[in-house]
């Protein structure tokens, strides 16, 4: 690419700092390469550039990989904001809504900045605070707990029932 490399030699001269950039390259075979380029000018006693030095690592299997991640997590996404049943993710450690999908916050009335960052038993979801706190306790221990009419309160104050599961999952090498 021409006016890449033209860019290059402009960049290395009027910076003089070394400067990286990624292309995309099509093989001859019609499929498509990805590379990391770094650079730096040389420059002679006179300050003039004489040689831009560099490296260029293939980084296409790195890349196919971001964007598998990238698909993945727009599927699951999608799965979480559609599914018909209510969902909270919480901090295994601490209890903390980190997020709740649509569904849970249409039933309970509660939109999403009302429940992140705060427990369960901080914003009223559950009729028992302490009964929120030990079953929070016995997920964090047994990391799979059931209720089948576990009672919560609307954000309007009405009391309904539902079943409840709760199952912890691995996240970033930790439970």
């Amino acid at each position: 690419d021409h006016e890449r490399n033209h860019e290059l030699i402009r960049r290395a001269r009027e910076s003089r700092e070394p400067g990286t950039y990624e292309q995309r390259f099509l093989r001859p075979d019609k499929s498509t390469s990805y590379y990391h380029s770094t650079f730096q000018g040389r420059y002679d006693e006179a300050g003039d550039l004489i040689a831009i030095v560099g490296t260029v690592l293939d980084i296409t299997d790195r890349q196919k990989a971001e964007r598998q991640t990238r698909i993945s997590e727009l599927r699951y996404r999608r799965l979480f904001e559609s599914a018909k049943d209510g969902s909270l993710i919480l901090n295994r450690d601490t209890g903390e809504i980190l997020d709740a999908n649509p569904f849970i916050e249409t039933l309970l009335g509660y939109p999403s900045p009302d429940l992140l960052g705060k427990h369960l038993w901080d914003i009223g979801l559950f009729k028992d605070q302490l009964l929120s706190k030990v079953a929070f306790e016995e997920l964090q221990t047994r990391q799979y707990i059931r209720y089948e009419d576990l009672p919560l309160e609307t954000r309007d104050g009405r009391k309904i029932e539902v079943e409840f599961v709760s199952n912890v999952y691995p996240l970033d090498s930790r439970t």
